[in-house]
């Protein structure tokens, strides 16, 4: 998923997400970030196989969707002027 942020006259970006490139056994995420001028443009990817994941690997594969999702949900901050 592409997404494209415009900010308003006089805003400008703080701090970036940090980007997100995970590659596990299971699922592959990477969030990808750029700020240019009043537009930030962001690049969701996820791959996620269809199976099953035994049990002597399923906190590795935990641990790699909460990495993912933490990554996702990171705050950009913008700073508006009123």
């Amino acid at each position: 998923m592409k997404r494209t942020i415009k900010l308003p006259a006089g805003a400008s970006v703080l701090n970036l997400a940090p980007e997100v490139d995970k590659k596990g056994a299971h699922v592959g995420a990477r969030r990808k970030l750029a700020a240019q001028g009043d537009t930030i443009t962001e690049e969701f990817t996820m791959t996620l196989p269809t199976g099953t994941v035994s049990a002597d690997k399923y906190r590795a594969f935990l641990d790699d969707v909460q990495a993912v999702d933490a990554g996702f949900l990171a705050a950009i901050r913008v700073r508006v002027k009123p």
